[in-house]
Formats: C-alpha cells, sequence, structure tokens
C-alpha cells in the first residue's frame, strides 16, 4: 500500500499524550512483581527518544505502539498484533514474558529486570516495523537492540547475571 495511503489513515487520530509507546502488564498467571513499573518509567524516555528522533513512526498508519508484556510461563518474543485504535491511533501489540524470570529479576537484580523489558521492547519494534514496512527504519532499532544480550530464558541464565543486566560490555 502507498505511504500516502498509510497518511490518510492516520488522519482524524489525536493522541491526548504524544506518546510514541506505551506500557501495560498483564498477568497470565500469579504475579507479585514490584518494580515493573519502575522499570517501564525508565526505558520509556530511551524507546521514545529513539522513535521520536529517528521519526520512526512517520510512514506507519499508528501514532505509537501500546505493548503489552504478558506475564506468563514461557518467553515468547513473537508480537501478537490487533487492530489499530482509529481515534487514538493506538497499535496495541502484545508477548509473553517467563513469570518465574522476572519475579526472581524483580526481587534480585533490578537492572536484569529493566533490561529484561527494554529487549522485549526493541524486539516487539523491530517487528512492527517489518510488518509495517518500515524497512528504512528497522536498523536503527536493530543497532540499539545489538547492545543487549537475549533475554535468558531459565531462572539458572538469569542467575548468572548476578548483579548486571543485559547490557554488552
Amino acid at each position: 500500500m502507498p505511504v500516502k495511503d498509510y497518511l490518510k489513515r492516520r488522519q482524524g487520530m489525536k493522541d491526548p499524550f504524544d506518546r510514541r509507546i506505551g506500557f501495560i502488564g498483564v498477568a497470565l498467571v500469579f504475579e507479585n512483581m514490584q518494580k515493573d513499573g519502575k522499570a517501564w518509567q525508565e526505558i520509556k524516555p530511551t524507546l521514545d527518544h529513539l522513535l521520536r528522533s529517528n521519526d520512526v513512526w512517520a510512514q506507519a498508519p499508528f501514532l505509537y505502539a501500546q505493548l503489552a508484556y504478558r506475564y506468563g510461563i514461557k518467553n515468547d518474543l513473537k508480537v501478537e498484533f490487533q487492530r489499530i485504535n482509529k481515534k487514538y491511533g493506538a497499535l496495541p501489540i502484545a508477548l509473553e514474558l517467563d513469570m518465574h524470570i522476572l519475579e526472581w529479576a524483580d526481587q534480585h537484580n533490578y537492572a536484569l529486570l529493566r533490561d529484561i523489558f527494554m529487549v522485549a521492547a526493541l524486539e516487539a519494534l523491530v517487528q512492527v516495523c517489518k510488518k509495517y514496512k518500515l524497512d528504512d527504519k528497522t536498523p536503527i532499532i536493530e543497532t540499539e537492540l545489538a547492545k543487549y544480550h537475549p533475554i535468558p530464558n531459565t531462572l539458572q541464565e538469569a542467575q548468572e547475571y548476578e548483579d548486571t543486566g543485559l547490557l554488552r560490555d
């Protein structure tokens, strides 16, 4: 679909908060997280700056991505897309993170918790760029993603990070 058609679809959309990305947590299993909101507050300015300074959503048919972190039983970073909200311009997307690893990081390694959310968000943004054919913007996000190690898939892998996060040296 030509870019002009995408931009026509954006007409009438208005985000009252002028966001580029938003977060929400959804518990699929019982959870007792204390610091997820704090972690989101730390990563949001970084991601917002990345998206704004590179004008990533300029050619997209939405104004911002609303990422739902689903706290579940496994790490599944394949993004599930929903319909764009025509009034506010939100693109609802979701992925699943392993609650056992998140809870351990919440209690023992805050840097790891924060970086898990960051890596998951960057992975989601790469998939959004690919789906909406924002090919010139994908490398920008992939470059940022390359600064981090992958998300640990087991509790043992998470414990190996001790007091560090996923940021590469």
